[in-house]
């Protein structure tokens, strides 16, 4: 499967890694994580997280759509017209906000439903009618949405369509040509003229400059050597973070800028040894600082642009090997770190 050798953002939509065994506070940033009380502690696990200005939104995986207005304190759920509540995937873009769902059976494909919301998660309408579009999207067995202005893409298996109506036309925009690697499309992103993406399980990262109309792989890193767990682009740099389907020697954060041929491996900060089974997570940035979450339950922060790392508070008392891509989400300037079963929340 494809999910653009960049994107990594989930199964496609899980991550992590930063595998060293360092407890070692000494070079941690004051202050420390705390933990929010949310429903999921009573058995629904969480699956995605995103936010709308205020409002923190978290898919569970069998309880539906879950909303916070109000830091996390309180919690309401908001599924009114979503038929199957597991395995939720949410989104936002531009004040509306779409789920996916996914129920798997014995012995048959997943049974994908995609629904939008236009009053911040109140109703729900199902559109995997329009996104299946005549067959153009089988079943739709979607598994990752991602936006970029206007335009939704939408990843099933090893292709991406894009469409630029609300869903109501697609076009077929990628396919892995190398059948060989099982990864999903995990993430697109725009970076000024070039959008990128990128399939897990090191399946590669691909770019593309006429508006995601095709994309061509990043030949010039050995993909052999290198699995692209998540991606994103700040400060008119591009970021890459591996997994552990990497060598040691090239496990670490990739820089590069826009035309992406040539990069640069910081992996100093980051305690990585042979033993170490590193792998992160997600890659996000806000007001100009870049956070990059780890296997090792801590989370890093980079003051300038990727080069050097610190580790942000304390470690967590969460399993970080398997939460949901985009994690990281900033509300009223406090950072929440979204887990696969708690959720933190740090004062930046």
């Amino acid at each position: 499967k494809k999910d653009f050798y960049l994107l990594l953002i989930i199964t496609s939509t899980f991550f992590l890694g930063c595998s060293s065994d360092d407890n070692s506070d000494s070079n941690n940033i004051n202050s420390s994580w705390e933990n929010i009380p949310f429903s999921g502690d009573d058995g629904y696990g969480i699956y995605s997280s995103c936010s709308s200005g205020n409002d923190l939104y978290i898919g569970t995986t069998t309880n539906g759509v879950f909303k916070s207005s109000d830091g996390g304190v309180t919690w309401a759920s908001i599924s009114n017209g979503i038929i199957d509540k597991k395995n939720c995937k949410v989104y936002s873009n531009n004040n509306v906000l779409y789920v996916t769902t996914s129920v798997i059976c014995p012995n048959c494909n997943p049974i994908n439903k995609i629904y939008k919301s236009v009053d911040n998660g109140n109703n729900w309408i199902p559109i995997w009618e329009i996104l299946n579009n005549n067959g153009v999207i089988p079943n739709p067995t979607v598994e990752n949405l991602s936006f970029i202005n206007s335009d939704i893409y939408a990843s099933r298996g090893t292709s991406v369509y894009k469409s630029s109506n609300n869903g109501i036309n697609w076009q077929l925009v990628f396919t892995n040509p190398d059948t060989s690697f099982p990864g999903t499309v995990n993430k697109v992103l725009k970076m000024n003229n070039t959008i990128f993406l990128n399939v897990t399980n090191g399946g590669g990262v691909f770019k593309s400059t006429n508006g995601g109309n095709n994309f061509t792989i990043l030949s010039n890193l050995n993909f052999n050597n290198v699995e692209i767990t998540t991606i994103t682009a700040t400060n008119n740099n591009f970021y890459m973070a591996t997994g552990t389907l990497s060598d040691v020697n090239t496990r670490g954060v990739y820089i590069s800028d826009e035309n992406a041929i040539s990069f640069q491996l910081f992996n100093q900060d980051f305690n990585i040894n042979p033993s170490s089974t590193i792998r992160f997570g997600c890659l996000f940035s806000f007001n100009n600082i870049i956070y990059l979450s780890c296997n090792n339950n801590f989370v890093y922060k980079s003051s300038n642009n990727g080069i050097n790392w610190q580790k942000l508070g304390d470690k967590v008392d969460a399993n970080l090997n398997s939460i949901p891509d985009r994690n990281l989400l900033t509300i009223n300037n406090k950072l929440f770190l979204i887990t696969a079963n708690k959720i933190y929340k740090y004062n930046l």
